[in-house]
């Protein structure tokens, strides 16, 4: 439902490219998780040999960032709007999905960065199938109206207590790559991000990639 939300932001100029981190210390979240294991990758795929040190919350950094106690952050959406809200000096450095996708390309391969879905129980799909079905195209109706009404859907997303400010919301929508990819499109774009949590740690994905059954298709 959502591809890649991380970015690099950072208060000053010099970092443009990835390679730019060389050397730079980068404060960051999600040890342990997808965001560790993708900042690594990405920075081993480059030959970048830059430190990062972990907060345990979003919030928690985020909050730094914004007082200028944090100048080189790796945050996901919505915290990036938020930062860049509070503070004037800091700017998106690096769109980490755009960096992924250029790193598959250079490496032969495809896959964009996914770091949303959903997911539903074999039992649920097997027994209610046509239910599903109707969720699914409700849900790519959902999708296609949030990018076309960004604003529409930032009061919705505040009426719904899911953001507090309609307005961050709604400027947050466009960097959060929200989408729908379903049915045999699935695999192509998800299997290298498995991949790199299966080398990263063969646990997190329960020690093997998944099989094609993983991957839910609606019957015709």
């Amino acid at each position: 439902n959502t591809l890649g939300v991380l970015y690099i932001l950072e208060a000053g100029e010099s970092v443009q490219s990835i390679e730019d981190l060389s050397g730079k210390e980068i404060l960051a979240t999600g040890q342990g998780a997808v965001p560790e294991f993708v900042l690594s990758k990405l920075l081993a795929d480059n030959n970048v040999d830059a430190s990062v040190s972990f907060k345990a919350e979003h919030s928690e950094l985020a909050t730094l960032a914004a007082s200028g106690q944090a100048d080189l952050v790796m945050l996901p959406e919505p915290f990036v709007t938020t930062v860049l809200s509070k503070r004037a000096d800091m700017r998106v450095a690096l769109d980490l999905t755009q960096v992924w996708n250029e790193n598959q390309t250079a490496q032969g391969g495809e896959g964009d960065l996914a770091m949303g879905c959903l997911a539903v129980s074999r039992s649920f799909a097997e027994e209610y199938p046509e239910a599903l079905a109707a969720f699914l195209a409700d849900y790519e109706i959902s999708t296609e109206f949030a990018n076309e009404n960004p604003a529409d859907t930032g009061e919705l997303v505040a009426k719904y207590e899911i953001m507090a400010d309609a307005g961050l919301a709604t400027a947050a929508i466009p960097n959060c790559y929200i989408t729908m990819i379903a049915g045999d499109d699935m695999k192509p774009v998800l299997e290298p991000l498995l991949e790199t949590l299966l080398a990263a740690n063969p646990q997190s994905i329960g020690g093997k990639l998944p099989g094609d059954d993983f991957y839910y298709k609606v019957n015709d």
